[in-house]
């Protein structure tokens, strides 16, 4: 770990910081890598919410800090988007603006009116109708 930020591909200001940090903490780094890589991914696989979630977080802040390192690797940036689907609706609506909370209300109300036609012909008319 003592010479990773001197090998890194695309070196940047903040690896030679790194680089030159106590050798305490490049051992903290070493144990938290294995930590991160052996031993969290199995909350990806706890039938848990929560730790999906969390498993998740603990992916994307990883692969952040990788990069943010210096090390500008495809391979980071694609390790991140699996670690978006552990996340469900409930964890990404403050993403979403009020109006389109608004429309799922309005698409709920007409299939609460409406129990006969099938749910497909309503968000097709939902969707037109908002363009």
């Amino acid at each position: 770990k003592q010479w990773y930020q001197r090998r890194v591909r695309v070196p940047n200001p903040l690896s030679r910081v790194l680089h030159h940090l106590p050798p305490q903490w490049h051992a903290m780094e070493t144990a938290g890598n294995h930590l991160v890589e052996l031993v969290l991914p199995w909350l990806l696989l706890i039938p848990h919410r929560g730790a999906v979630a969390m498993g998740g977080v603990v992916q994307i802040l990883f692969q952040s800090a990788i990069i943010i390192s210096g090390n500008f690797s495809f391979l980071n940036w694609l390790t991140m988007l699996p670690a978006i689907f552990c996340f469900d609706d409930a964890h990404l609506s403050w993403l979403f603006s009020a109006v389109t909370s608004r429309y799922s209300v309005i698409a709920e109300r007409i299939s609460i009116k409406q129990k006969g036609k099938p749910a497909r012909y309503q968000r097709a008319v939902l969707n037109g109708s908002i363009g």
